[in-house]
């Protein structure tokens, strides 16, 4: 299992060292299901405040699977449960 992320990043104002930044996260499993985050405005001035920009990537990503693990369990029980329920009316 091969998993990339594809990071373009646009600077915005050299001045001010802000730049926009768009991550894709692609797994070869299911490529047609790639993950996007978009930060409009990161400020790059610093090392920390690029590491906090892709600590707010990485955050973002984890928050995503999380509320997709919460939904995979919602419709998995309500799937497993309605299979037996109505098998069992036949």
């Amino acid at each position: 299992m091969a998993i990339t992320w594809d990071i373009k990043i646009t600077v915005l104002d050299v001045a001010m060292k802000t730049a926009s930044i768009v991550a894709v996260r692609t797994d070869d499993t299911n490529p047609d299901n790639a993950w996007t985050f978009s930060l409009s405005s990161a400020l790059l001035d610093t090392i920390a405040n690029k590491n906090a920009e892709l600590d707010n990537i990485w955050n973002h990503w984890q928050a995503y699977l999380t509320r997709q693990a919460a939904i995979d369990d919602i419709v998995g029980t309500l799937e497993s449960a309605a299979k037996i329920n109505l098998e069992a009316r036949e």
